[in-house]
């Protein structure tokens, strides 16, 4: 189009749409043009198309093409199973074992005498996914992850020497005062039998705290090799079920008894307090009991005041000294008196030497550090208990750690098993005119 045709366009007067595009097609044939522009034919040609009942049929026949493809695809999906599936765990624990490198190189630490005071209770909000909610997405992320279980790189390395064959063995204990009927302690009727190798190797109990309440990380835990030691809430709802597919795991048993905290968090319902009459805290305490069923004993969940007390403590060792039923002390404070107390009144005993996970911030790489720890008290003295919770990363790191204790040289045995080492140690040093501390633990040069 020339410029000046265009001018001549541009100056036509509007006074209607009609008028206007007639107008329009008379000067571009005046000057050689098509009457139309491009666009308007092609928009034309388009509108005939989209009006043609061949172009509609076509077009219903691609949505429905589109809309089978997309159905088959889908129906040919395999559902994923649930993450509490707990044959899916076992397969894959079984499959860490098969996919371990090489055992971690150990870590030298000084020997402890003395189990180390930890800072004060955590509040049971943290026991599940961390205390605070900045790190609630975070945390759910890692909880997917846990799923599949943590293993090094693949590398091609000499396969480690098989461990020596289990053998059962009898253990000789000491006496153990028998409850009101005469019948032999209940810790002892419920504990897990011990596969002991012939050598005297170190034993490590891990007992994990603050079960029942969270179904999930519940059954995740039960899924661990063992045998654990699975320490279940009072208040947890459906208790005696969870309690039953613990120990049909292979765990032993434990009740996780709320006591009074120093500090102002809330330890849960019915909890023994120190200032109670001590017939109010017998009257919580045997509730707690009846409600879990097959337990060997009890540990202290928080509990920083009424373990120091003596006072307090007397009326509820009474009443497991009655029941046959044993005590954990997880030392919460170092001022704590409950082993002293349970010695003196004759229940079993035995204090805990590290806690996992009391830094929950610190991840996965402070569990392993601390799980390095218990491999160092265990060469020590024989014989180490750890306490942890259903954490996210504790969960990743037992899995890679619990299959290759044999392999380092220890025995994972429950806690009664440590208990009853205790006991034989005990009697042994008391036979040979050697008196023992309530503090001192160990089994180092003892024979069976």
């Amino acid at each position: 189009m020339s410029r000046k045709t265009r001018q001549h366009e541009l100056e036509l007067p509007f006074r209607s749409v009609r008028r206007t595009r007639a107008a329009v097609r008379r000067t571009r044939r005046a000057a050689g043009l098509p009457p139309d522009t491009l666009a308007e034919r092609t928009g034309a040609t388009l509108r005939r198309l989209a009006g043609s009942q061949g172009v509609r049929l076509g077009g219903l026949w691609s949505a429905a093409l589109a809309v089978g493809v997309a159905g088959g695809v889908w129906l040919g999906l395999e559902r994923p199973q649930g993450a509490d599936d707990r044959v899916s765990q076992a397969l894959r624990a079984q499959l860490t074992v098969a996919r371990l490198g090489p055992p971690a190189p150990e870590i030298a630490l000084p020997a402890q005498t003395q189990p180390p005071a930890e800072p004060e209770d955590a509040p049971l909000a943290e026991a599940g996914d961390g205390p605070t909610p900045s790190r609630a997405l975070a945390v759910a992320a890692r909880a997917a992850a846990a799923e599949i279980p943590y293993a090094p790189a693949a590398v091609a390395e000499p396969a480690a020497p098989a461990p020596p064959p289990l053998r059962l063995v009898s253990l000789p204990v000491p006496a153990s005062p028998e409850t009101d009927d005469g019948a032999e302690p209940a810790w002892q009727v419920n504990a897990v039998p011990v596969a002991l190798t012939p050598d005297d190797r170190p034993m490590i109990a891990v007992v994990i705290d603050d079960l029942g309440l969270k179904r999930g990380a519940t059954r995740q835990t039960v899924a661990l090799p063992g045998p654990l030691s699975l320490s279940f809430l009072a208040y947890a709802e459906d208790l005696p079920a969870q309690m039953t597919a613990g120990r049909a795991a292979g765990h032993e048993l434990l009740l996780h008894t709320p006591m009074e905290p120093l500090g102002d968090q809330d330890p849960g319902p019915n909890a023994l307090m120190a200032e109670l009459p001590a017939a109010e805290n017998l009257r919580r305490l045997a509730a707690a009991l009846e409600a879990a069923p097959g337990i060997v004993g009890i540990n202290n969940h928080m509990g920083s005041r009424f373990t120091a007390s003596a006072e307090a403590l007397r009326p509820v060792m009474a009443e497991l000294q009655r029941r046959g039923l044993l005590f954990v002390d997880s030392r919460t404070t170092a001022q704590s008196l409950a082993q002293q107390v349970a010695t003196r009144m004759g229940v079993p005993s035995v204090a805990r030497d590290v806690f996992l996970d009391h830094d929950v911030e610190a991840g996965r790489p402070y569990v392993e550090a601390r799980l390095a720890q218990v491999e160092a008290v265990a060469r020590s003295h024989g014989m180490a208990v750890a306490i942890g919770h259903p954490h996210v990363d504790t969960l990743a790191a037992l899995r890679v750690w619990l299959p290759q204790l044999a392999a380092k040289g220890f025995q994972l045995v429950p806690v009664s098993a440590v208990v009853r080492a205790r006991m034989v140690r005990q009697l042994a040093a008391a036979e040979a005119g050697q008196p023992l501390s309530t503090s001192e633990r160990g089994l180092k040069g003892l024979r069976w």
